[in-house]
Formats: C-alpha cells, sequence, structure tokens
C-alpha cells in the first residue's frame, strides 16, 4: 500500500511497472480535499521461454549395407539342437 500526502488538485498519470508483469497506467484526477483509493491490477507480460534439446546420434541401424548379424560357421549350424530331436 502507498499513500501519498499533499498532492495540488490536478490530472495525475500513475504508472506502475514491477519485473514479469505488464506496465501498467491510467490517468488520475484529483479535487480538491479528496482523499482517493485506487487498486491497482497487474497483469502478466509476455511469456518468453526458450527450450533446447540436444541429443547425440547413435547408429542403430546399418545405412550402408544391408547386413543384419555376423557369419555363423556351418559347423555351428549342424551342432545345433532342433525342436524336438535328439
Amino acid at each position: 500500500m502507498f499513500q501519498v500526502n499533499g498532492l495540488l488538485p490536478d490530472t495525475y498519470k500513475l504508472s506502475v511497472q514491477a519485473p514479469g508483469f505488464a506496465l501498467f497506467n491510467e490517468a488520475v484526477r484529483l479535487e480538491v480535499g479528496q482523499q482517493m483509493t485506487l487498486d491497482v491490477n497487474l497483469k502478466l507480460s509476455t511469456l518468453n521461454t526458450t527450450v533446447q534439446v540436444e541429443t547425440q546420434t547413435v547408429n542403430v541401424l546399418r545405412t550402408t549395407d544391408a547386413s543384419v548379424g555376423e557369419v555363423v560357421e556351418p559347423t555351428s549350424i549342424r551342432n545345433l539342437p532342433l525342436n524336438g530331436a535328439c
């Protein structure tokens, strides 16, 4: 709350400013012997937020050839157990 004493009758420009809020301006007319209460509601100013996302590229797929694995020797294939066979 602010109180200003000793103002002469006249028209005054009231400006209120606070970080993160929009500027408030209003013309105020004071008469002789007048006491005035003025409620000021500050509106939020525009928000400017920047989000920066950085990633590292990981090669999950091989894009230079069509290979999908390693070479399996024929001996290893012959020694694999078959389903249900001994």
